[in-house]
């Protein structure tokens, strides 16, 4: 199987595209609900992916490594306290979605 590679923010745009290209045929079928549905989730995920690319989460989270005592010596550190941060802020980035 071929490594996967991160979609392109053109690729992204192409996928909501054709996500209103569905609906579009959902829509002609009568089934309306789906046809909104498909296009608002495409949008959403298209969207978060776009906000945890800008990395925002990622600066708050080396920031907060950087003040942490078990983090800032990075020869002595602790790989599992720096994954825990990292986790934390970006679990939280993913719930302000």
């Amino acid at each position: 199987m071929d490594e996967l590679k991160p979609l392109t923010d053109a690729e992204l745009t192409a996928c909501v595209h054709l996500a209103e290209e569905l609906s579009s045929n959902l829509l002609q079928q009568g089934n309306v609900a789906n046809a909104q549905s498909i296009v608002a989730d495409m949008q959403r995920l298209v969207g978060q992916v776009r906000r945890l690319r800008a990395g925002k989460w990622l600066d708050q989270a080396i920031l907060e490594i950087a003040g942490d005592p078990q983090c800032c010596d990075i020869s002595s550190s602790s790989p599992r306290a720096m994954i825990a941060v990292m986790r934390r802020h970006l679990q939280a980035e993913v719930s302000r979605g």
